[in-house]
């Protein structure tokens, strides 16, 4: 070691020094610094409370076993030397021999031990005051003494060993010195353990400061007198105070609706001072004040800290405000009940309240009438106009035939386009009353509705069913106004018809099955046949459009709209789907043995084309007639190609694939997006009837029709005009040049043999350019 000065007699270490040392640390004991800082300062200290000028900290790392050297105070060169090195604990062990203890530290005098090679060390040169080298001295600090003392808590716990070097006396160490090494050994140990703790205090604190700012709850502390001790970010934005303005005021007057202060203040009591707690645990959901006045429903969970220091117990509250989740179940307990789209009470409300006032006409001997509405041709316009033009006029239905009711009657959408009405409390002539109901009703819907920028126009057929005189229950009755709905809408639509008992048909959609079924073995079913011309110099007949017609022995011939929208929700349908499809090969296959072979249009919905195994029924049966699959196109509605578009476009592509053709049609009446249809595999646009109803001299229609044009030739699609029913309409369509018309005024749709005469002489004999 360097020796500062003369050896100095043993007076040891003044008592003053090592006091100053134990306040010194004392002093670092409520420090929160990092672990360098307070290391640091535990080695300067211990240096000049015992003179030496070297002192090294190295910590136990109990996770690893071993000692790092966090501290070396005094020399630089044994700084540089051990900084960061790392020992095994059993390097330790031979210096830590019991024979060593002295007063509590381990003296080791040069060479009393044989070093291990793999522990680095730094000796020093020993040299007199001159620079010359001095000759030993047994009362003097040899090079290789070493001086260690562990470093252990209170509660045994080992936090590592301080070891010393250089005394600035150059004098070996006396019992004296090794009991204030000793000492302040053990204090150290304190202050670095406290040093942890306090540490770890705070970072819990901290975390805990973090969780109360970052929570999503509310959390606000009370102490036994209501103060609000804790007022967390989440809560401020929940009641609308700051923390600043809560802290320190009484709970009851902050966020405790007034009806419920002395209630809260009671159970204050009654918790702090009687110790009987009802809400703890428990989640309760009250009403609480914001700083505006308003009222929130809240929930809320406490939880009671019996030691919270200076402030005694304190009660923690975790509050939620619940106002979305309660208008969530208020919307959900809404819609159980009533139709999302217009609002009105839905069959399973109506089926309640028609228990109710059956109940009602029980005991007070009155009568009841529950009407089915079922508005007409609705299914037609839902194609024509898309599913978003049809709710439309569904709530504006809604909105008249409210509108002529009394407040005591009850209007409820059934679903589809089907409504129910309600009457009650009918004392005097059921049948009067009802009749009278009804005529509003069907009044209500003769006018036009104004859909977008299109009229549309739209009845109702109406089914009455009475109690007591049709019907003692809420099934009965429903079945019966429903059967009498179905015959009013076979009379032809737009009319009002009551129950007859003696009427076997009671479900429409039975009914429907059977009937169609019927027609098929009777022959009743017919294709009749549209041409689609192709204008120029060679105009004639391009194609034909096949529809489907059903000469109903009492209502005359139907259209599809008067029986399919029915049909497609029953097992009738594959039937009548096979039997179009079976009955359009059959005539083309007669046409082609005429020599005749026009292109044949088939309209098909969604939901037949999504029939079973459509695509192999319809390969079959064109191949069953020996036909070319390329001369069929099939049409599809806009509506058609975008509702279960994932499951129509891989039908499509089968029927591509097997030769078919397809076509949009009314297009332009639908809402599908435009960029969709880069999407759809379609040869041909059908332009919508009430476009054309527009040409000439609408300005819109004109530059709609000339936008659909540029549209369709940037797809590579053929244009069809549909609806043409005017020298005018026609004369517009040919100078922008459409060339494929359909339409009145070439004729109505005429039965096979009427369109095979006309095949005869205006079929073009070339094939269309697909």
């Amino acid at each position: 070691m360097q020796r500062s000065g003369e050896p100095v007699a043993p007076s040891e270490i003044a008592s003053a020094a090592h006091l100053r040392a134990l306040l010194d640390l004392a002093r670092l004991l409520p420090g929160d610094g990092e672990l360098s800082s307070v290391l640091d300062a535990v080695a300067r200290i211990l240096s000049e409370a015992i003179g030496f000028g070297t002192v090294v900290i190295n910590l136990f790392r109990e996770e690893h076993g071993d000692y790092e050297v966090r501290t070396v105070f005094g020399n630089e060169r044994t700084r540089a030397a051990l900084l960061g090195d790392v020992t095994t604990a059993a390097s330790w062990e031979p210096m830590l021999d019991p024979r060593f203890l002295r007063s509590g530290a381990f003296f080791v005098p040069a060479g009393a031990l044989a070093w291990d090679p793999a522990v680095r060390s730094y000796t020093p040169e020993p040299r007199d005051s001159e620079g010359d080298l001095w000759q030993p001295d047994e009362s003097l600090w040899q090079p290789e003494d070493a001086l260690f003392a562990p470093l252990d808590g209170a509660d045994g716990r080992h936090y590592g060993i301080i070891s010393v070097d250089e005394p600035r006396d150059g004098i070996r160490p006396g019992d004296a010195r090794l009991e204030v090494l000793s000492a302040i050994a053990a204090h150290a140990a304190q202050t670095i353990e406290n040093a942890g703790r306090v540490r770890e205090l705070r970072s819990a604190l901290r975390r805990h400061r973090a969780v109360l700012d970052s929570s999503l709850d509310g959390v606000i502390a009370i102490d036994a007198q209501g103060r609000v001790l804790e007022f967390n970010p989440a809560a401020e934005a929940i009641f609308g105070f700051s923390a600043a303005d809560a802290l320190g005021c009484e709970l009851a007057e902050l966020i405790v609706v007034p009806e419920d202060r002395d209630a809260h203040r009671r159970g204050i009591i009654s918790g702090f001072q009687e110790g009987r707690w009802n809400m703890l645990g428990r989640r309760v959901e009250m009403i609480g004040l914001r700083a505006d006045g308003s009222r929130l429903p809240v929930e809320l969970t406490l939880t009671l800290v019996q030691d919270a220091g200076e402030h005694g117990p304190v009660v923690y509250g975790f509050v939620r405000d619940i106002s979305e989740r309660r208008q969530g179940e208020e919307q959900l307990a809404y819609l159980a009940y009533h139709d999302p789209l217009t609002s009105l009470p839905n069959r399973v409300l109506v089926e309640q309240q028609l228990d109710v006032a059956l109940a009602r006409a029980r005991r007070c001997s009155t009568a009841v009438a529950l009407m089915f509405v079922d508005l007409d041709d609705f299914k037609e316009v839902n194609d024509r106009l898309g599913h978003a033009t049809g709710d439309q006029l569904l709530t504006g239905v809604a909105a008249r035939l409210r509108g002529v009711l009394r407040d005591s009657d009850v209007l409820a959408r059934q679903g589809g386009d089907e409504f129910l009405v309600l009457l009650t409390d009918l004392a005097e002539d059921p049948v009067a009353a009802a009749e009278m109901v009804g005529a509003k009703l069907l009044g209500a819907l003769r006018d036009p509705f104004v859909v977008g920028d299109s009229e549309v126009r739209t009845g109702a057929s109406v089914g009455v069913s009475l109690y007591p005189a049709d019907a003692a229950d809420t099934e009965a009755l429903l079945r019966h106004a429903d059967a009498a709905m179905y015959r009013a809408k076979g009379d032809g639509g737009g009319r009002l018809a009551f129950h007859r008992a003696d009427r076997g048909l009671t479900n429409r959609r039975t009914s429907v099955s059977a009937q169609l079924r019927q027609a098929m073995t009777h022959g009743e079913l017919e294709l009749h046949y549209q041409p689609i011309w192709r204008l120029g110099p060679r105009q004639g007949i391009e194609g034909v459009e096949a529809l489907l017609r059903w000469r109903h022995p009492e209502r005359g011939l139907l259209r599809p709209g008067a029986f399919m929208n029915l049909a497609d929700q029953s097992a009738v349908s594959d039937d009548v789907i096979d039997w179009v499809l079976a009955e359009s090969c059959r005539q083309a296959s007669a046409w082609q043995a005429r020599g005749l072979s026009p292109r044949l249009s088939l309209n098909m919905s969604h939901h037949q084309l999504l029939a079973d195994a459509f695509a192999e029924r319809f390969t079959a049966q064109v191949d069953d007639f020996s036909l070319d699959p390329s001369r069929f196109l099939i049409e599809l509605t806009e509506s058609a190609w975008t509702v279960d578009a994932e499951e129509t476009l891989a039908v499509v592509s089968q029927l591509r694939t097997a030769g078919a053709t397809f076509a949009i049609d009314d297009f332009g009446a639908g809402y599908s997006s435009l960029s969709r249809l880069r999407d759809l595999a379609f040869d041909v646009i059908k332009i919508d009837r009430e476009l054309i109803s527009g040409v000439p001299g609408e300005r819109t229609a004109d530059a709609v029709i000339a936008a659909i044009i540029g549209l369709a030739g940037a797809c590579g699609a053929q244009i069809i005009a549909e609806g043409v029913e005017t020298d005018e309409q026609l004369d517009f369509l040919a100078c922008h040049g459409i060339e494929l018309v359909q339409g009145y005024l070439f004729g109505q749709p005429g039965s096979a043999q009427e369109t095979t005469e006309l095949l005869v002489r205006r079929l073009l004999d070339t094939d269309p350019a697909v």
